[in-house]
């Protein structure tokens, strides 16, 4: 049924907007990449699918997962493409409709969260026709929403293609500067080789476990499983605190390294540079105090980028990877004069501040696309189309 709203906007059962049906099967034999004798997308519940030289539509329509966990999410295709049967289309409208708007509303409508509660998730027509949805009557208002959203979907996918850029860039930089196949103006002469043990010091962390941790707790630390999911290369804020005064307590310029993994060996060679003095360090981190001859970025650096394959053969276990401090105290490294180490990280930091300044407007662009979907699509925020209300 039909509800009038305010404004030329009214709420419609998507049964009055456009019949949606199921797509149609076809072999996992004529699926293939993408070519020039097989260029249309497949469109599953999933997604693409694949490519075949078939279609189904040859317009742009709206697709919706049928089954499966992703049912209900919203696709759609800008040119001919094959729909299988295990997604829905629309194949007829009955009103003046832009695509790309039934989009956004069908989005907003979270179809996901409507599927029946079977043990295979489905969204059927007939739950699909009783969903309603505000609509505006002008198709012109559809348009400009359209537009809107279009732009910040352009702006999204140029910083995403800007920051993969920019990673390939530091990728490349830490590798070059790392092994001294690339060195800064101002720095010629040869690396010695030296064993890590004859510039730094180790030790172990201890004592601490996740139910000593509290929100109350008098004194900073560190987990060990914190290296993976919290931290990265530089440590300066440390966020969990805890009450027990167990633990082995930093220094200014500990670099800590993961003790265990039950992934791969080479996820030992997680190094970050903590450059606050005075944190319970817990237990199966590894603690390497550097002296005098090495920058506690650098050594960092090193570590994540130059030792993964040596920490790889001296890890122990198999299930469970283990690394101790006393082996890694025996790898040997190449060593710059601390000026050049700094400057190495200078130039490195340098380039990863360019990344995180990215990624946060990659993060507020997300959020003004989640605007959009929270205020376009219902009517609350309005466009004027030719000095009068659409």
């Amino acid at each position: 049924m039909t509800t009038r709203a305010e404004g030329g906007w009214v709420r419609l059962p998507i049964s009055e907007i456009a019949d949606f049906g199921s797509g149609d099967l076809i072999s996992v034999a004529q699926l293939s990449e993408r070519s020039t004798s097989c260029p249309y997308p497949v469109f599953g519940g999933n997604g693409i699918a694949g490519y075949t030289s078939v279609t189904t539509v040859t317009s742009p329509t709206v697709i919706l997962g049928r089954v499966g966990q992703k049912c209900g999410v919203v696709y759609r295709n800008t040119g001919p493409a094959w729909i299988t049967d295990n997604a829905l289309y629309m194949r007829r409208v009955k009103r003046p409709v832009d695509v790309s708007y039934l989009a956004l509303a069908l989005e907003a409508a979270r179809l996901n969260d409507v599927r029946n509660q079977n043990d295979l998730p489905l969204i059927t027509q007939a739950i699909l026709r009783d969903i309603v949805i505000p609509w505006p009557e002008s198709l012109e208002e559809q348009r400009a929403i359209s537009f809107v959203h279009a732009d910040v979907d352009a702006f999204i996918a140029a910083l995403q293609r800007l920051i993969a850029k920019k990673e390939a860039i530091r990728e490349a930089m830490v590798q070059e500067l790392m092994s001294g196949s690339t060195r800064l103006p101002g720095f010629a002469d040869q690396w010695p080789e030296v064993t890590l043990s004859a510039v730094a010091t180790g030790l172990r962390g201890a004592g601490l476990s996740k139910e000593a941790v509290v929100p109350s707790g008098s004194k900073p630390c560190i987990l060990y499983g914190e290296l993976f999911t919290t931290y990265g290369r530089r440590i300066g804020n440390v966020v969990s605190r805890t009450n027990t005064g167990l633990g082995i307590d930093s220094q200014a310029g500990d670099v800590l390294i993961p003790g265990s993994t039950t992934t791969i060996a080479r996820d030992l060679a997680t190094a970050s540079a903590l450059h606050t003095p005075g944190v319970l360090l817990g237990g199966d981190i590894n603690i390497v105090r550097p002296g005098k001859l090495i920058d506690p970025d650098w050594l960092a650096y090193y570590v994540t980028y130059r030792l993964p394959g040596r920490i790889a053969e001296i890890a122990q276990g198999t299930t469970i990877k283990h690394l101790y401090v006393k082996d890694i105290l025996r790898c040997r490294i190449a060593l710059p004069t601390v000026e050049e180490q700094r400057e190495i990280v200078a130039a490195l930091l340098d380039v990863e501040e360019e990344v995180s300044i990215l990624r946060r407007r990659l993060k507020k662009g997300g959020e003004i696309r989640q605007g959009i979907m929270q205020q376009l699509p219902t009517g609350r925020t309005r466009f004027y189309i030719s000095g009068e209300a659409a």
